[in-house]
Formats: structure tokens, C-alpha cells, sequence
């Protein structure tokens, strides 16, 4: 009897042990976001409070790039949520706002009607993936596979079959496993859906839109999706609102749009349209990434609209000062340090670039000296001051790190010896000198931030995220 007890408590012991490592290797391959570079608006909604959310925008990469809660915040203590996702579908739109409501009782919602334009087989596999596998699994996720994918046909079944298991597609994640596969990304605990982009290009503004009028018919899926966001919204209370941001559409495209603003005006339910009714003045020269995407410029234009509109038309509270809404306080204050890097990649002069190092304390910055130090860089030395550097310990070179508003010397080039400084629970400085130009001499992780030809490299490390975010050479 002992004997059997002792073979059944092993099987059963194996099998706790055999799940749990399946379980933790899932974790590593399983697919981790919605945007791109681990950032997940589903992960982001998981840790947020429930019933904190008062506002939701829903779209595709238009509306992450677009749409930042962060300055609704800023402005009104508005607590607003970007649902986005990269090339999201109509119905994967529906079935997130859908999850959403399970833990949030928003006010107002904004569904972009761009969303009208994508399907599932005129994706490409990322977004495909993006929108079918980061719902956790449930009669939610169910629905939206049948809804995209459908059931008659046998291919469709295999493919629902697959997403639901998710084993047949996530093991060939293996060879571009990163970091981050290990690791939570730090921004997907208290960001808002958001993704902040700097980057400017110049736009023609007359591409913005399509100038046709023509109303088209609209499809039996395009009703049955634009009656299920309506029922949605009774059956939870919010209010349904539709967008359109700014962007270049084909006319065949805006013709199905203007459709739905007609659906939507005979439903009681407002459009804010951007793009044709050209609600905002943009600068074609600054508030773009492209043709599709408003920048931060652009964004913080149309989110300053959006929540000077939502104060006026919808019941909200300015949530400031409450501690169950702190993670919008870290949200903004993660959109002014990424605002603070775009000064220090925008600053034209050294002295420029280490005066705005100096006034912050949320950042390990790595200085490194290679080359013969010549009397006539003085310019480099007086830029320093800044940051503590003194002319005796410049001139033998090496590499220093500033911290806390203090200058630490790390490394002596002629030392020949490495040396290391942590730089946070998973990161250390490692520095050696194997020569002018050489790679190696500047370490961190496994990332080299050797001078690289430069006669000073200066690393900017993020204390909180806990990784570069900048690297520059003079």
C-alpha cells in the first residue's frame, strides 16, 4: 500500500513539475505585444485596477501613435486607455474593447473606423498574430477566432485549432528570442497603450484623405461589426464614439468610411473625423512620421482636442492627486523623460548636451575618453565641467560614470586591466582597452558602446527602465 502511495504521489509530483516548466517556457516564447518591441496594451491593461479606466481609444497603429492618455492626463485628469493595436481588424477591435469592459466600466469609448479597412487575410503574419494570440485564452478569444477566421472552411478550422494551442506557432520563436522574452518590459506596468515616436517627416497634406463623396454599400460583415460595437455598448453603458485620425486613405476606402459616418449618424452616434472633416490644423512639416502616423508633436495636438471634448461631452472626474491612479502619474512622467531624450538627441553642441545631463538625476550617464589627449580639445573639457570632469583626470583618459550628480572615475585607459560598475539588478559596465577604435572597450550587457571612431562616447542609461537610451559620440 506504502509502495503504491509513494508511485502515485510521484506521478503526481512529476506532472505539478512537467506543467509548471511548460508553463515558464511559454512564458518565454509566447507572444508578448501588440505594437512592436515587447509593448503590449493587453499586458498594460492587466495591471491596471479595475473600474479605473474612464476613457478608451481602440484602432490601429494610427491611434497608438496618435492618441496619448498622457496629456488627457496631464491637462484634465482624465484617466484614458489606448487599446490599439498594430493593423488591428474590426473584430479585433470588438473582442478588445469586449475583454476590456470584464474588469472596466469605461464611459466613453473611440473606435477608429480605419479598422473597417483591415482583414485578417490581408495582414501580415506579425500583425495577424497580434491581434489573434495576446488575448488570454477564453470564450472571448474563442469568438474572435471564429469571427476573423471562420468555420467552414477546413484550412480556417486548423488555423483556429492552431491559435487556440498557440504551441504551433509560438515555437518558432526560439532563434529571435530576446531580453525581454525573460524579462517584463518595465513600460508595460503602468504605460497607457500608447507608443511614443519623435521622429519627423515632412508630409503633403493634400495626401491626407481622399476627396471622394461617394458612399458605398456596406458589407454584411461591416454591418454585423458596426451593430455588434453598438450592442456592446448598451449592454456595458458607455458611450460609442467614431474617429478617424489623420492619415492617407485610397478612395475606395474612404467611400466604405463615409458609409459607416452615415451608419453612425442615423445611430445617434458622433464621428470625429480628422481626415476629411479636418477637425485641426496640422503642420505638415513637424507632426508627422508619415503620411499614416502623427508624431509626439502631432499627438499631443489631437490629445489635447480629444480631452478638451471629452470634458465637455462626457461625465468624467479629474482623477489628480488619487492614488488608485497612479499609474497615469508614472505614465506622464515616462513621456517627459522620453521627452527629455529627444532634447538630448536634438541639441546641436556638447555643451548643450551635458548642461541638460546635469539638471537630471534619473539617468547613469557613461563617459568615455579614448585617444591622446590633446590641450587643443579643450572644448571637450569645459563641456565636462558640467558633469564634475576636472582637466588632471580627463587628461590620462579612461571611462567615468555619473551618477546621482556625482563623477565617478571607473577606468584608466593605461591600467590594462578591466573593470566593471553595476549599473542596475541585470546590468554592469564593463570596460577595458584594446585600443583606439577598437570594439570592446565600453560594455553593457551584451551590447558594445565603444567611442566607435568618436573621440568621447557619452551613454545615457535609464535608471528605471533600466536599459540605453541613448548613445553619443563627440
Amino acid at each position: 500500500m506504502k509502495k503504491k502511495f509513494l508511485k502515485i504521489a510521484s506521478v503526481i509530483l512529476f506532472l505539478v513539475l512537467l506543467f509548471f516548466m511548460i508553463g515558464r517556457l511559454y512564458k518565454v516564447v509566447s507572444w508578448k505585444d501588440t505594437s512592436g518591441d515587447y509593448y503590449s496594451s493587453i499586458d498594460q491593461l492587466k495591471n491596471t485596477p479595475g473600474n479605473t479606466i474612464d476613457v478608451v481609444f481602440v484602432g490601429t497603429s494610427h491611434v497608438y501613435c496618435g492618441i496619448y492618455p498622457s496629456v488627457m492626463w496631464e491637462e484634465q485628469g482624465i484617466s484614458a486607455f489606448n487599446m490599439a493595436v498594430s493593423g488591428q481588424d474590426r473584430y479585433s477591435a470588438y473582442h478588445d474593447v469586449k475583454e476590456l469592459v470584464k474588469t472596466q466600466s469605461p464611459k466613453a469609448v473611440f473606435v477608429d473606423l480605419y479598422c473597417m479597412t483591415y482583414t485578417y487575410d490581408e495582414s501580415i503574419e506579425g500583425n495577424q498574430h497580434r491581434n489573434m494570440m495576446c488575448l488570454p485564452t477564453s470564450a472571448n478569444s474563442y469568438e474572435l477566432l471564429k469571427d476573423n477566421l471562420g468555420t467552414e472552411d477546413a484550412e480556417n478550422r486548423e488555423k483556429i485549432k492552431e491559435y487556440l494551442l498557440r504551441w504551433p506557432i509560438v515555437h518558432t520563436r526560439y532563434k529571435e528570442l530576446g531580453k525581454y522574452d525573460y524579462l517584463d518590459l518595465p513600460e508595460n506596468e503602468y504605460l497607457r497603450g500608447e507608443m511614443v515616436y519623435y521622429e519627423t517627416s515632412a508630409v503633403n497634406m493634400d495626401d491626407i484623405g481622399s476627396g471622394s463623396d461617394i458612399v458605398s454599400e456596406l458589407t454584411d460583415e461591416d454591418l454585423d461589426w458596426l451593430d455588434k460595437m453598438v450592442k456592446l455598448s448598451e449592454d456595458s453603458g458607455f458611450r460609442l464614439y467614431f474617429t478617424m485620425l489623420p492619415c492617407s486613405v485610397s478612395e475606395e476606402a474612404q467611400q466604405t468610411l463615409n458609409a459607416a459616418k452615415v451608419y453612425a449618424e442615423e445611430k445617434g452616434i458622433v464621428t470625429l473625423d480628422f481626415t476629411k472633416d479636418h477637425l485641426l490644423d496640422f503642420d505638415a512639416e513637424r507632426d508627422f512620421i508619415d503620411i499614416a502616423h502623427l508624431n509626439a508633436i502631432g499627438a499631443k495636438k489631437i490629445s489635447s482636442y480629444f480631452g478638451e471634448y471629452i470634458v465637455q461631452n462626457v461625465s468624467v472626474q479629474d482623477h489628480r492627486g488619487d492614488e488608485r491612479y497612479e499609474l497615469w502619474e508614472k505614465d506622464l512622467n515616462y513621456h517627459y523623460r522620453a521627452e527629455f531624450v529627444h532634447r538630448l538627441q536634438s541639441v546641436g553642441t556638447m555643451e548643450e548636451f551635458t548642461e541638460l545631463l546635469s539638471e537630471s538625476s534619473d539617468y547613469t550617464v557613461v563617459i568615455s575618453r579614448e585617444f591622446t589627449y590633446d590641450e587643443s580639445r579643450e572644448n571637450y573639457l569645459n563641456a565636462l565641467g558640467a558633469l564634475g570632469m576636472t582637466e588632471e583626470d580627463f587628461a590620462v583618459g579612461g571611462a567615468w560614470v555619473y551618477k546621482d550628480r556625482t563623477l565617478t572615475k571607473v577606468y584608466v585607459n593605461e591600467s590594462g586591466q578591466e573593470a566593471s560598475y553595476p549599473l542596475s539588478k541585470y546590468d554592469s559596465l564593463i570596460c577595458a582597452f584594446n585600443g583606439d577604435y577598437q570594439p570592446g572597450n565600453i560594455l553593457i550587457g551584451n551590447e558594445d558602446y565603444s567611442n566607435r571612431g568618436f573621440y568621447l562616447g557619452i551613454t545615457v542609461y535609464d535608471n528605471e527602465l533600466e536599459r540605453v537610451v541613448l548613445f553619443r559620440g563627440f
